[in-house]
């Protein structure tokens, strides 16, 4: 696959283009609804088809592959037993669109309650499902096919930078509150995040988009994601639990 193909193809066929894309970028022609992309090989079969497009061996986007059933299985609240007040919250973040912030002690669920909002969110739309997998054509990980209605679930680790949560780099590439455009941004033990990291977010979820700035480049990039985060009451994560004792000092705990 050929990194960022999917914003040239939508650019190409608005203009009324017919299209030409390695074999393996053929499927987003589902995505886009065209039947004029054509999957090559390499650029000699091109060449072959410039010449003589009736003898010429290209692959082109059929009917009876865009009836694939592109449905993804995902997980959702009916694997979850017991958890009222947690399902509740996730049920009015999902209906309202609010963001939430799962607090209690290690293994309460926090992490699985949070990864199955995507379960109770609605399906993207044509639109939305192509705005997002455009962004991530402009990265090494595009979406699977099974994923294209799915709204996009991003659990980065809090020992990321902030170019990889907020993008940038050298050549700008989405990061990773752009790669949850659509969809839930989710950060587990947030406060072990660094604090330039979290300030980096104010903007994404004030603007729904993120402004990059370098010396030769400057891009907007989409950044409309709901935001969940989950943390524990302390350091060593028991503080106020009925039957194990916090170890951590008054300070510890302040700081934290």
């Amino acid at each position: 696959p050929v990194t960022g193909v999917l914003p040239s193809l939508i650019e190409s066929l608005e203009s009324s283009h017919r299209v030409f894309v390695a074999k393996d970028d053929l499927r987003y022609a589902h995505l886009l609804g065209a039947k004029s992309i054509y999957g090559i090989e390499d650029l000699r079969q091109l060449v072959e088809y410039l010449r003589d497009p009736e003898r010429a061996t290209t692959c082109r986007y059929t009917a009876e592959t865009s009836d694939q059933d592109l449905d993804a299985q995902i997980d959702d609240l009916s694997d979850v037993l017991g958890q009222y007040s947690a399902r509740k919250a996730l049920e009015i973040a999902a209906a309202g669109g609010h963001n939430l912030l799962l607090f209690g002690p290690p293994g309460t669920g926090k992490s699985m309650l949070a990864s199955r909002i995507s379960g109770i969110l609605p399906q993207l739309n044509i639109k939305q499902a192509r705005d997002v997998a455009a962004l991530y054509s402009l990265t090494n990980t595009p979406r699977d096919e099974g994923d294209w209605f799915t709204p996009p679930f991003r659990s980065p680790h809090h020992s990321c930078s902030a170019v990889s949560l907020v993008g940038g780099g050298a050549k700008p590439k989405p990061g990773e509150v752009s790669l949850a455009h659509q969809g839930v941004l989710f950060l587990d033990e947030l406060p072990e995040f660094s604090r330039h990291s979290l300030e980096m977010l104010r903007e994404p979820l004030e603007s729904n988009a993120i402004s990059i700035a370098r010396a030769q480049h400057q891009i907007t990039l989409p950044a409309n994601f709901q935001f969940i985060a989950a943390m524990n009451p302390c350091p060593c994560g028991y503080l106020g639990h009925p039957t194990i004792a916090c170890t951590d000092t008054p300070q510890q705990i302040e700081q934290y």
